[in-house]
C-alpha cells in the first residue's frame, strides 16, 4: 500500500471534527482518490454516504464508489469481516482498493492498537486555553502505550488567519515538548475557520460543504490541508494496515 493511514481526533467539538474529516475525503474523491472512513461511532458523514455492511461490498470494484459517496464502516464490523478476508487470502486486494484510510476516534480512546498502525495522527486542535493540557495528555497516553516516534499533525481550528494559528501551533508544541523527555515530529497542517450559518446550509441540504460551497474560504483550508498531508509521501507501508488490526 503506497498511500497512507490517518488516524484522527482531537479536542473540537465532534461535528466540527467530522465536517473536516468529510470535506477532506469529498475533496480526495474529486482527485480520482478511493478512500475509506473507519468510524468509531458510524454518525460522522451528514451527507449521503455508504454505510459497509457486508463482506463483498469493501472488495466491489471502484464503480461502486462512484458518484462521490463515502465508504464507512465501523471497526467492529471490519474486524469481523477481516477475518473472512484472511481465510478468503483476500487482505491483500483490499489493501490495493483504497488509497487513503482515515479512522476517526474521539479524544478518550481505549483502543491504541489503532494509533499505533496509522502511519500518522491528525489532531483538530481548538485554540482555547485547555489545549496545552489536551496535547499533552494524548500524547503521554501514547508514550504510556508505547507508542512512540509517530508523526503528529496539527490542524487549528477556530482562529481566523495564518499568522495567529502558527504563533499558536508553535507555542504549544514548543511547551509541550519541554514536559516530555520524547521527542515527537510535529506537523502544521493548517487552521480552519468554521462558518456556522453556511454549515447548517450545507446540513439542511446534506451535502458536504465544499459542494455547497465551492472555492469558499473553508474549501482552501482543505485544500491546502491535504497539500500539506501529501508532502514526504515516498515511503512505502512495510506491512499490511489491516492485518494489523485484526
Amino acid at each position: 500500500m503506497d498511500d497512507k493511514v490517518y488516524f484522527v481526533t482531537g479536542n473540537e467539538n465532534s461535528l466540527k471534527m467530522g465536517l473536516l474529516i468529510e470535506n477532506i475525503l469529498y475533496q480526495k474523491k474529486a482527485m480520482k482518490k478511493e478512500v475509506l472512513l473507519i468510524d468509531s461511532n458510524m454518525n460522522l458523514l451528514t451527507t449521503e454516504q455508504i454505510k459497509l455492511n457486508s463482506k463483498e461490498k469493501l472488495l466491489k470494484n471502484a464503480e461502486y464508489f462512484s458518484k462521490n459517496k463515502i465508504p464507512s464502516i465501523s471497526l467492529d464490523k471490519l474486524q469481523i469481516d477481516l477475518g473472512i478476508y484472511k481465510k478468503n487470502n483476500s487482505i491483500q486486494t483490499l489493501e490495493n482498493k483504497f488509497n487513503d484510510i482515515y479512522i476517526f476516534e474521539k479524544p478518550d480512546i481505549t483502543n491504541f492498537k489503532l494509533p499505533l498502525c496509522s502511519d500518522e495522527i491528525i489532531l483538530i486542535i481548538t485554540k482555547e486555553s485547555n489545549s496545552i493540557s489536551f496535547l499533552f495528555k494524548f500524547l503521554k497516553q501514547l508514550l504510556d502505550n508505547e507508542i512512540e516516534n509517530k508523526k503528529i499533525s496539527i490542524v487549528i481550528s477556530n482562529i481566523k488567519n495564518i499568522e495567529d494559528s502558527v504563533g499558536f501551533y508553535s507555542n504549544m508544541c514548543s511547551e509541550v515538548s519541554s514536559l516530555l523527555e520524547n521527542n515527537f515530529q510535529f506537523n502544521y497542517l493548517g487552521f480552519v475557520n468554521f462558518d456556522e450559518e453556511r454549515i447548517s446550509i450545507s446540513l439542511n441540504k446534506k451535502e458536504a460543504y465544499i459542494q455547497t460551497f465551492p472555492e469558499s474560504a473553508f474549501h482552501g483550508y482543505v485544500k491546502y490541508i491535504i497539500e500539506r498531508l501529501n508532502l514526504g509521501r515516498t515511503e512505502l507501508r512495510e506491512d499490511s494496515f489491516f492485518e494489523q488490526i485484526m
